[in-house]
């Protein structure tokens, strides 16, 4: 004997649908800032090519560029404790992280150059 199983019509069309639309809440796509630290004394965050000096608060994927092994690239703020460095000396490369940025203004800034390596921004 075989049983045979059906679901009902509504039950099965609505878990068709539901699939075809999707999850229920697509996550925004997080930004990208690059930061870049050297080879001279220089160092900068931008954004699709341009400096960035303000920004809304969210998330975003940091991706340093490293280009010296006398700097390294330190971001403080809002939410940001413990340790801040990015890259570090002696180190020369590209690092990337994620960061959560919260209303306030951040510093970022070359530790050994602190005094003259240093940007901020501006987070609303």
């Amino acid at each position: 004997m075989t049983i045979k199983k059906f679901l009902p019509i509504g039950l099965l069309t609505a878990g068709l649908l539901a699939l075809a639309a999707g999850p229920a809440s697509a996550a925004t796509p997080v930004q990208t800032l690059n930061g870049t630290v050297g080879p001279g004394y220089t160092i900068s965050i931008t954004m699709a090519g341009k400096k960035v000096t303000n920004l809304k608060a969210g998330t975003y994927k940091l991706v340093v560029k490293d280009k010296s092994n006398m700097h390294d690239f330190v971001i403080e703020g809002p939410g940001i404790d413990g340790d801040n460095s990015v890259t570090t000396v002696p180190f020369v490369g590209t690092k990337s992280e994620t960061v959560v940025l919260k209303k306030g203004t951040y510093a970022y800034y070359c530790e050994p150059h602190h005094t003259s390596m240093k940007g901020s921004i501006k987070v609303s």
